[in-house]
């Protein structure tokens, strides 16, 4: 599912937007953010039952070991073991299905290889182990926030609680696909905030002014300059002989699309955030007047 798609937009959105509501002023937090979870992964859902098996695993790993993580002693020799474990999990994870990585150890066995090569990516998997990655480094250093947000989670009911809240935290729908990679200490103060427990229709306003602007950028300007990228890579690829005019046009023209179409997915990915009470920076800011790559 993508954010320009009908079926999100006057289907999965408002419902998603009613049962949020409902269940944040009837019920409270916890509910409101169990409704966010769910949404979260019936929005992934279409990107592939394994894709979605990778994430909840990714989610209770990660999960569970940050819970360890704090209550161990520091003196605990096998905390720094453990992890180790939970971030080289995110690491092999990325290694495996993002960069595919292939050691030449392997020598022939071609049909191995061949598996390797074949392995789809699963869609935000870099966004989604990234946030993690920094969530279990504030836990090894007992960061405020995410203390706070473990308190009591001694029982089976609070543990599932929980989860929920890390759950809607990591897989939030806006930034599964295209980040932004936030981290909790942005996150938990707003969710704790007594402005979160109530309904701002400026929130919503906001929100779908954010959501026009970035589908102005994706639709109108990126999709409409594609067909001429397409034309000039599609030459180039063909063989033909590019003049210097025509190579300038195809690499402005591809750096343009390029730019306004994650303009506009971020600016997208704000504004939904936006309607459900919750502010993310952000993650596309002036990149051409960038100095670095921090």
């Amino acid at each position: 599912m993508i954010f320009i798609d009908p079926l999100f937009l006057f289907l999965f959105l408002p419902v998603t937007l009613i049962a949020f509501y409902l269940a944040l002023l009837t019920r409270g937090r916890n509910e409101a953010l169990l409704v966010i979870f769910t949404a979260s992964i019936i929005f992934y859902a279409p990107y592939g039952i394994s894709s979605v098996f990778l994430l909840l695993v990714a989610l209770l790993v990660n999960f569970g070991v940050s819970n360890a993580l704090l209550a161990m002693d520091d003196s605990n020799p096998y905390r720094r073991v453990l992890y180790g474990c939970g971030q080289g999990y995110n690491i092999a994870s990325l290694c495996y299905f993002k960069y595919k990585i292939v050691t030449v150890l392997l020598g022939d066995n071609n049909d191995f290889l061949t598996d390797i090569a074949g392995v789809a990516i699963p869609a935000g998997i870099s966004f989604y182990t990234f946030h993690q990655a920094a969530f279990l480094a504030d836990a090894y250093v007992r960061e405020k926030s995410v203390v706070e947000f473990f308190e009591g989670t001694r029982s089976l009911r609070s543990g599932f609680w929980a989860f929920c809240r890390y759950g809607a935290f990591v897989s939030f729908f806006p930034q599964l696909i295209i980040g932004p990679i936030t981290y909790l200490h942005e996150f938990h103060p707003q969710v704790k905030s007594r402005k979160f427990i109530s309904f701002d229709p400026l929130d919503i306003a906001v929100g779908l002014a954010f959501i026009s602007i970035g589908m102005f950028k994706k639709v109108v300007i990126a999709d409409n300059i594609a067909p001429t990228v397409d034309l000039v890579f599609g030459a180039a690829g063909a063989g033909a002989v590019m003049d210097p005019a025509h190579a300038w046009i195809g690499a402005l023209s591809y750096m343009a699309q390029l730019y306004f179409d994650f303009s506009g997915y971020s600016d997208m990915a704000l504004g939904l955030a936006r309607m459900f009470g919750l502010r993310y920076p952000l993650n596309f800011y002036s990149p051409f007047n960038a100095n670095g790559i921090l």
